[in-house]
């Protein structure tokens, strides 16, 4: 009993496992994945190993606002 207990704990830890990569694997290679018959598209990936850049953005210009609303 001990055995099987052990066994089935390594199997759900190893199944989570592969299951998450999978899903992380597909999104990055295709943009999204499936489900049954629902498609899942991904918007954003975020890795949170690499630091973020920060972008410093220019205030835009009357003009070009100007220019936009017409």
């Amino acid at each position: 009993m001990t055995l099987f207990l052990l066994g089935l704990i390594i199997s759900w830890v190893v199944c989570h496992w592969y299951t998450h990569q999978s899903i992380s694997w597909e999104c990055e290679r295709l943009g999204g994945f499936y489900v049954g018959r629902k498609t899942y598209r991904v918007i954003e990936v975020v890795d949170l190993d690499v630091k973020p850049v920060e972008v410093k953005f220019e205030p835009i210009s009357d003009v070009i606002l100007e220019a936009e609303r017409k």
